[in-house]
């Protein structure tokens, strides 16, 4: 009696693990045939918007794109850890070139004595040292690391850049 309810038990339970793993299959090739189907009209609403240009017609392209898009995303989500790192390069960049503003060869005179250019500058720095981080945190220096995953520093990051970004503002007129 025991072995019957046992092997009723692993039948039912391989028959739902079947079962749901079809129909995982089934909901994912849904949405690559949905994003085919979106591709195909995309291009010949764009099309049409090249020939004859609307409004309507320019919206409905936005529109189809946006979801083409969105689709995509869902279907094929980016690697959080190449994603901190393109933000951290373009942060970085807007970085040197804010802090070139101040600092650099080209620059008007700037009275560093000035409360707000002393608070643009350390601010600066502040982001320099989350530059730093970051980078430390992503090169996997054992000294540095927090152990943290990818999508958690990219959090992280996203955080401390908004908090920096209100005290950065160029504040020469």
């Amino acid at each position: 009696m025991r072995k019957l309810n046992k092997m009723l038990v692993v039948t039912l339970s391989a028959a739902v693990s079947l079962s749901l793993g079809i129909i995982g299959v089934d909901a994912y090739a849904d949405k690559q045939q949905r994003l085919a189907q979106m591709e195909k009209e995309f291009k010949e609403q764009e099309e049409i918007l090249d020939k004859k240009y609307t409004d309507e017609q320019e919206k409905k392209v936005k529109d189809l794109s946006w979801e083409v898009g969105k689709l995509k995303k869902e279907l094929h989500p980016e690697d959080p850890e190449e994603v901190l790192k393109r933000k951290l390069s373009a942060f970085k960049q807007m970085t040197l070139i804010h802090e070139n503003s101040y600092k650099g060869e080209n620059v008007e005179e700037v009275d560093f004595n000035d409360p707000k250019v002393i608070k643009v500058l350390e601010a600066i720095e502040k982001r320099k040292q989350l530059i730093e981080r970051m980078e430390n945190e992503l090169s996997g220096n054992e000294k540095l690391t927090t152990g943290k995953s990818a999508q958690e520093l990219l959090d992280e990051f996203e955080q401390e850049k908004m908090e920096l970004s209100d005290t950065t503002k160029d504040t020469r007129e």
